[in-house]
């Protein structure tokens, strides 16, 4: 399984959706760090990266790291001392904004469910991430409790992404976290962040892993498995753990 990049899906995966990483599994985490070129990767800003996991990492070897964040819209590498873009970020016109968030607007008229009232409702629904558009039916800031029954077959999910495929053909739809629909520009997507770090690191795809656990159809770890990348599905956080340890274990014996 020894691979030069390893790359994670954040939400679901290394950490509970929006919350920090645990404290065991940032341990882990920074070991593999210090063994490998390693990569985080979603639909979150880059300032939720932080958050949820950089700022909570012992000592790792940051210039190892590599963040792929708005699902591919925008890149980071460290060069120690700061956290530097890959490349110019796709950033929505103030007209695409107004576009796809009248788009998400209309379909509730079909979609009672998206009207979630007040009282149910953690944060705004609609977040401009600049470089994507995201959909949090229960609000941005929704404990893990409450989102994990509203909707854990991604079938609300799924109808309403068909019908912003039709509302939004410029764009791309994807299904992101437990409650999310994340908008990102046509092309835009983790495969795309994914290829310019390996040109970045001149490595090949057979010398890639990704895990996630979003594989579904328009889930947004999709297109990672579609294009034909080494991946491994994830079940909960003890299974990445255990992951994270046989990848550990796995370069002591060939190093």
């Amino acid at each position: 399984m020894v691979k030069e990049l390893i790359i994670f899906d954040l939400n679901g995966t290394l950490t509970e959706s929006k919350f920090e990483i645990s404290t065991d599994v940032a341990y882990l985490f920074s070991i593999l760090t210090r063994k490998y070129k390693v990569a985080i990767a979603s639909g979150a800003r880059y300032e939720q990266f932080h958050e949820q996991v950089i700022d909570k990492l012992y000592g790792p070897e940051l210039r190892n790291l590599y963040l792929i964040t708005t699902n591919g819209a925008k890149n980071y590498w460290y060069n120690g001392k700061l956290w530097n873009t890959l490349y110019p970020s796709f950033e929505f016109k103030p007209q695409e904004v107004i576009s796809i968030v009248r788009a998400i607007q209309k379909a509730s008229i079909l979609f009672p469910w998206m009207n979630i009232i007040k009282a149910e409702q953690y944060g705004p629904q609609i977040e401009n991430r600049y470089s994507q558009i995201t959909f949090s039916a229960l609000g941005q800031r929704a404990p893990v409790e409450a989102k994990k029954d509203f909707d854990p077959n991604q079938e609300k999910r799924k109808a309403l992404r068909e019908y912003l495929l039709e509302e939004l053909s410029d764009y791309d739809i994807k299904i992101g976290g437990m409650t999310s629909i994340d908008v990102t520009g046509k092309g835009i997507d983790k495969v795309f962040g994914i290829r310019q770090i390996m040109r970045l690191l001149n490595i090949e795809k057979d010398n890639v892993l990704y895990i996630g656990d979003a594989f579904y159809e328009g889930g947004n770890d999709h297109c990672v498995k579609k294009a034909g990348f080494e991946c491994i599905e994830v079940r909960n956080l003890l299974n990445t753990k255990m992951i994270i340890g046989k990848l550990i274990r796995d370069d002591d014996t060939h190093s």
